[in-house]
């Protein structure tokens, strides 16, 4: 930690700078974290990363090879089955029902961990067959505003209207951020499914056959976006009120930014 003096305080926290790395084999990260009882003064968080191609060790500090690594407790060389609900992405193991658009409760793929899969910034080993891409950050958000348009409720009749501002207004906004492209390259049926799907023969009933597509859905999804999509409507009692508001966020956003630039030029 750096006290007012400048010094480091080594009985308070040790940082990348103590001549050690930190402890740490490969790269020494660290963030300030302001203390609870003095704002003014702050301790320095100190945690160990490693380049591309290896994964921390179990230390935190070491590092090895993507190839030498293997998730806790798995022989890596041997067949292990686990729960797709346990595993990342685990839902692509589901089935999924078109109409309700939901993942259903019944598992259509086992996942199986023979092979040491890893993927750049996931710490967890992924199941076999499973490739997952970051999406480039200059795309991963996509923002949209719409215009302001007269909110559809005041069309009709004079209530609400004014002759100076006009009708109430409304704008839609909304904001989609895609941050993983994860596709299936091999799978696997599982025994659940397995078993249901031999289980159907030509004395089968239709409930029966519902039954199972309930339980399993009427398809499963190989490749998938994962992120997350928000939306939302911004109603504005008059026109004078929307643009004045504008206005507001303009100068706001003009100021963060100049803050920002200043922060990089210092």
């Amino acid at each position: 930690m750096k006290d007012g003096t400048g010094c480091y305080d080594h009985h308070i926290g040790i940082d990348c700078s103590d001549g050690f790395n930190g402890g740490c084999e490969q790269l020494c990260l660290q963030q300030l974290a302001p203390l609870e009882d003095d704002p003014t003064l702050y301790n320095i968080q100190m945690f160990c990363g490693c380049i591309d191609d290896y994964k921390r060790g179990p230390d935190g500090r070491s590092c090895l090879p993507l190839s030498e690594a293997c998730t806790e407790g798995i022989d890596c060389a041997e067949t292990v089955d686990i729960p797709a609900n346990q595993t990342v992405f685990g839902d692509l193991f589901y089935g999924y029902n078109n109409h309700s658009k939901e993942s259903t409760s019944g598992q259509i793929l086992k996942a199986t961990f023979r092979q040491k899969n890893f993927a750049r910034g996931i710490e967890q080993q992924l199941p076999d067959g499973m490739v997952v891409a970051s999406v480039p950050t200059e795309v991963q958000c996509h923002e949209e505003l719409s215009d302001p348009i007269p909110d559809p409720e005041y069309l009709t009749g004079m209530v609400n209207f004014s002759e100076v501002s006009g009708y109430p207004l409304v704008q839609h906004w909304s904001l989609r951020s895609v941050l993983y492209h994860v596709k299936l390259n091999q799978w696997v049926l599982s025994q659940a499914f397995s078993s249901a799907i031999h289980s159907l023969d030509g004395a089968t009933q239709r409930s029966d056959f519902v039954s199972i597509l309930r339980e399993f859905g009427n398809h499963y999804v190989q490749e998938a976006v994962y992120g997350f999509q928000e939306s939302c409507t911004i109603w504005y009692p008059n026109k004078q009120v929307q643009r004045q508001l504008w206005l507001e966020y303009q100068d706001i956003s003009k100021a963060f930014n100049f803050n920002v630039q200043g922060e990089d030029n210092s």
